[in-house]
């Protein structure tokens, strides 16, 4: 922060895909950011179409989760 002459750190925004999991995934993300480094962060859960968009604007992404699982209950569908 002090390399970027900042005194606190910017409003932080952890973006997700609204889902009851992921909802889940934030909050706990955002306790354990609170808890260990003090730092209160905002939650923002999208559309996945939103989602997406949002990850390759430049500007608009603070910090966010993704994965990826397969299609179908077969270990062919990993590759």
């Amino acid at each position: 922060m002090k390399e970027l002459g900042l005194k606190e750190l910017p409003q932080l925004t952890y973006l997700y895909i609204f889902s009851d999991t992921g909802h889940d995934i934030a909050q706990t993300i955002q306790a354990q950011i609170k808890e260990t480094l003090g730092v209160e962060i905002a939650l923002e859960s999208l559309e996945a179409k939103v989602f997406f968009d949002m990850q390759f604007e430049e500007g608009n992404n603070h910090f966010s989760f993704g994965g990826w699982t397969a299609d179908y209950n077969d270990p062919m569908d990993f590759f």
